[in-house]
């Protein structure tokens, strides 16, 4: 396309370009319409092609190859290539089609206009129809060619940005989403984004199929945390988990459940505490900061640790302490290495969690008690003469290295 000519004038935010059919002997001329906002929304609609022509060669010859002939020809004429749509059709079986178009002029009186107008409502092809739309188009009028129902939503909305004003093209895309939505056409998510407006889109959608799958899903992938905790979405994804479990596939509602955890902005609040062997309540200093939290009172912590407590928060009672270091559960493990100046929200290391045996109930940092079982078998606690480790199933695993030694003694 000749693009020497400067902007003509400029329409609202759209400059407006006067393009001439190369290769024509008339001064037939077109006009365009390009912002940096269109030429955005051509990339959506991947029609980089219509401003250069390396893409548009590259564009025919891949849609060429897969056969689809009459959408490259139909791209080819759009981009103002006639030449190059001729030569297409020329050698496919559309060579009829090409002889119509080899006549083109721009006599809007002319036999060859009258001809096409009949024979366009002929062809059942939907390219072939909006290539005679666009060349036998009274006064810039392109409604035949964007209101092609059959041709691709991207490819409607691609042709829209080129050639249509601000104000039709708004009212254009204004409509067409009002219809695809009505329609339930997935195709208008190019329209309307993964915003409120897709809500009623999938809801059509799945009032048309019944494919709360694809619903759910679609949501999951492109629905923002906050679209994800509404009304008809938690409906759709319920539903979803409903068909999951009436199909008995437990493993895949347990991993799309952990998917829509950690999409949605509604985190699970912790459900697993210890309980004070006195009182019976929760010991877990996540519910006192949780009841802070709520309560807007402020704390500041440096450090995980200045949160531990050793005795019950509700009662007072002292917590149970390390069978080995005899410090209480709950407070830093004398193994703890030193904090780093930076702050952060961290969780301790396994060495320093709190075990016990389920049998005597004794127990002490992991660290220690792993240590102690190294060299021990009975419980670490005086007087008690459980024998904690050898009622671990792990334990009674024999190891890579003792399964070694064992095979090289028999040998030997």
């Amino acid at each position: 396309m000749d693009k020497s000519t400067p902007p003509n004038s400029i329409t609202n935010k759209s400059e407006l370009y006067y393009l001439t059919w190369p290769g024509l002997s008339s001064n037939v001329t077109v006009r365009i319409f390009r912002s940096e906002v269109r030429d955005k929304a051509l990339h959506l609609c991947n029609w980089k092609f219509v401003h250069d022509p390396i893409i548009l060669q590259l564009t025919v010859e891949q849609l060429e190859s897969q056969g689809q002939v009459t959408k490259a020809a139909a791209i080819a004429v759009f981009s103002l290539q006639l030449k190059m749509a001729i030569k297409l059709l020329s050698k496919s079986e559309h060579t009829t089609v090409a002889m119509a178009l080899s006549g083109f002029n721009d006599d809007k009186n002319s036999i060859w206009r009258e001809s096409c107008l009949v024979s366009r409502l002929k062809l059942t092809d939907p390219y072939l129809r909006a290539v005679f739309a666009f060349l036998t188009s009274d006064s810039e009028n392109y409604d035949l060619v964007v209101n092609e129902q059959e041709m691709a939503v991207v490819d409607r909305v691609g042709f829209a940005l080129t050639y249509l004003s601000d104000s039709k093209l708004a009212e254009f895309i204004t409509q067409l989403t009002d219809s695809l939505v009505q329609e339930g056409n997935l195709s208008a998510v190019l329209l309307t984004g993964m915003s409120t407006q897709t809500i009623p889109l999938l809801q059509h959608y799945l009032d048309n199929t019944g494919d709360v799958q694809s619903v759910s899903v679609l949501a999951m992938r492109g629905f923002s945390p906050s679209l994800l905790d509404h009304d008809r979405t938690q409906y759709w994804i319920n539903c979803y988990r409903d068909l999951l479990d009436i199909w008995r596939m437990w493993s895949q509602r347990s991993q799309f459940d952990i998917w829509f955890n950690s999409r949605s902005s509604t985190k699970p609040e912790q459900q697993v505490f210890v309980n004070c062997n006195f009182c019976g309540k929760s010991t877990s200093t996540y519910s006192q900061i949780l009841s802070r939290s709520k309560a807007s009172y402020p704390r500041f912590t440096g450090s995980s640790n200045q949160n531990k407590l050793s005795c019950c928060p509700n009662c007072r009672k002292p917590q149970p302490r390390c069978a080995i270091c005899l410090i209480h559960m709950g407070t830093a493990s004398c193994y703890q290495a030193e904090t780093s100046n930076q702050p952060s929200v961290r969780i301790n290391p396994f060495d320093f969690w709190y075990t016990w045996c389920q049998t005597c109930r004794h127990g002490g940092h992991a660290i220690h008690i792993t240590q102690w079982f190294k060299e021990h078998q009975e419980c670490p606690v005086t007087a008690c003469n459980c024998k904690c480790l050898s009622l671990d199933a792990t334990s009674n695993i024999p190891s890579v290295n003792s399964m070694l030694k064992t095979s090289i003694t028999e040998i030997c």
